[in-house]
């Protein structure tokens, strides 16, 4: 079992009422990389129900060794929610500024679908990688998750991953 641990400073709320974060930084640690270190900085803003409109994070990756030293940063936007859970079905993302690849821009949609746990059924997400230029690289790609088991911390402990892309063969993964 691999324990991952996050830690929240610099929380900013958009009032002590709702208990929503507007704003926070985290860092991430994991006892299955115990040198890598993941810092993050993260704006969120949402509409009167509460529910998040946007998504911002400036993210960097790190390793004692200097093996890993990665940043970029990823938006969630247009988020589509289930009119009688609330849950977020549907939202796309865009990655950018990737540090090892910085010339690169990855845009996707992603769909999620629920169990009556309200615990997440299925995964998939459709998308594009493509240069800044839209002209020297464009690949499309997808990403399925099905299957997924909880332990009874609500944790997902296993499922199916299929994906696929234009340069790369298919693969089917299942996690125990």
């Amino acid at each position: 079992t691999v324990k991952t641990t996050t830690v929240k400073t610099d929380i900013q709320y958009t009032d002590i009422e709702t208990g929503l974060a507007t704003k926070w930084h985290e860092r991430a640690t994991s006892d299955g990389s115990p040198d890598k270190v993941t810092d993050s900085d993260v704006e969120v803003a949402y509409n009167e129900k509460g529910q998040m409109t946007d998504y911002y994070t400036v993210m960097a990756e790190s390793a004692a060794d200097g093996s890993l030293n990665r940043s970029f940063s990823f938006r969630k936007d247009n988020f589509v929610y289930d009119i009688v859970t609330g849950q977020a079905s549907g939202w796309t993302q865009v990655t950018h500024g990737d540090s090892q690849s910085p010339d690169l821009v990855i845009e996707s949609a992603i769909a999620v679908s629920y169990d009556t746990s309200l615990r997440i059924a299925s995964y998939s997400e459709a998308g594009l990688k493509i240069s800044a230029d839209e002209i020297s690289y464009k690949e499309a790609y997808k990403l399925n998750k099905t299957n997924l088991i909880y332990n009874t911390f609500g944790q997902a402990i296993s499922w199916t991953e299929e994906s696929s892309s234009q340069t790369a063969s298919s693969k089917n993964i299942t996690t125990a």
